[in-house]
């Protein structure tokens, strides 16, 4: 495989446009949200570190005590849309970073998506990579892999674009990441944020460079509208992306294992870490242990 030089290319700039937002699900007293990967789950085994059963009847405590328990991550909306439902969330989905709220994206981003899938699959023929087939797109969350050789596209994605690499017993292919990471930064400039994770042979791109402010934006909207109508909102996470930095709006709760800077700006930080802060996070909103 070969670095490839390409002349920088100009994508229509994206608008972010509020107004298309729904009105959130919320309880009488308000909203909670909850970060997926290492905060919900482990990003290591993609589990939770406590039984089920017992994050269950947390949220369900949470949700009689008339509060809406929801989440709020980076991942697809239909996918954390099939998440909360088995574990009985009744609140709304924020995905992908805060850009889809309850499967209505914020941004127009198709065209943009679907040039860069057609340069992505050029570049891949290029370096003879194989491009896996539509029907093959990775599943997130840990979801059935494909088992041959090549590039996949994610699914379930409309305002960023995931990519996972595989070799052909199905483990990642960190070098490939690598070199697209770097041919996409060359082809595109700041007109997009690449978040390579060249380990687990994932690549992420987002429509704005910065891509992880957005989530704080869209919580605090939210916080927003919630205090206009008396209620509060509440959001459980482990990183400063997770941080709304807007006490009158939003209470934010870091898990245990959360980032030092994520803690130092956050309003509590659980002493539990994972699965088991999240459920620490929870019992303290119900009882008012605020």
């Amino acid at each position: 495989m070969e670095k490839t030089v390409n002349k920088i290319e100009r994508l229509k700039p994206v608008r972010v446009n509020f107004d298309r937002m729904p009105m959130i699900r919320s309880g009488s007293r308000g909203a909670v949200f909850i970060d997926l990967n290492e905060t919900a789950i482990s990003d290591a085994t993609k589990k939770l570190t406590m039984p089920a059963e017992k994050l269950q009847s947390t949220i369900a405590a949470t949700q009689a005590a008339g509060w809406t328990v929801g989440l709020c991550s980076d991942s697809p909306g239909a996918l954390l849309d099939q998440w909360g439902k088995k574990y009985g969330m009744n609140g709304s989905t924020i995905g992908e970073n805060g850009l889809m709220v309850d499967s209505v994206p914020l941004i127009e981003w198709s065209a943009q998506q679907q040039h860069i899938e057609r340069a992505i699959t050029q570049w891949a023929r290029s370096q003879q990579i194989p491009m896996l087939p539509e029907r093959q797109r990775a599943k997130e969350f840990g979801g059935t892999r494909p088992q041959s050789a090549g590039i996949a596209f994610g699914e379930s994605r409309h305002c960023s674009m995931s990519i996972f690499t595989f070799t052909a017993d199905g483990r990642p292919a960190p070098e490939i990441i690598t070199l697209l990471a770097q041919e996409l930064e060359q082809r595109y400039g700041n007109a997009l944020a690449i978040d390579p994770a060249a380990a687990i042979g994932w690549l992420g791109i987002h429509a704005l460079p910065d891509f992880r402010a957005m989530k704080r934006t869209t919580l605090k909207m939210i916080g927003e509208r919630l205090r206009q109508n008396g209620k509060r909102l509440y959001m459980i996470g482990n990183s400063v992306s997770d941080v709304v930095g807007a006490p009158e709006l939003c209470t934010d709760m870091m898990v245990a294992n959360a980032s030092a800077e994520a803690k130092a700006q956050s309003c509590i930080t659980l002493q539990e870490p994972l699965t088991a802060g999240v459920i620490e996070g929870l019992k303290k909103i119900t009882t008012e242990q605020i």
